[in-house]
């Protein structure tokens, strides 16, 4: 599935130093004041990162909403995905109704949702 980037600067969004979108349905969405979709979880990630693009390829197979947050390549710099989860390792999919709020592991994201979801 091809997402469309277009040319929006993702990189001055609600996240300093993170670029954020949402993604509904499979469909790419900048992240704005306007948007009205409200995504499921949230993503920490990295678009260069293997694990990160099989959890977002699970998400958009099983049409999962999530907002998506591309973290800072150096790990020093990734204080929000620590405050959230308590590392800084992605990927990280968040949500309040997660057991423990987050879940840190590629194939444990990969297995939760397929068996909530799929």
């Amino acid at each position: 599935m091809h997402m469309n980037t277009s040319q929006t600067d993702v990189t001055q969004l609600s996240h300093p130093g993170y670029a954020s979108s949402i993604h509904s349905r499979g469909t790419y969405k900048i992240h704005s004041a306007e948007s009205q979709i409200m995504a499921e979880f949230t993503l920490y990630d990295r678009p260069d990162c293997p694990y990160s693009k099989r959890v977002r390829r699970v998400l958009d197979v099983l049409s999962v909403d999530y907002e998506e947050i591309v973290v800072p390549d150096d790990k020093d710099d990734r204080n929000e995905l620590e405050a959230a989860t308590g590392q800084r390792g992605i990927p990280a999919l968040v949500d309040d109704e997660l057991p423990d709020g987050y879940i840190a592991d590629s194939g444990d994201i990969s297995a939760y949702l397929k068996e909530h979801y799929n």
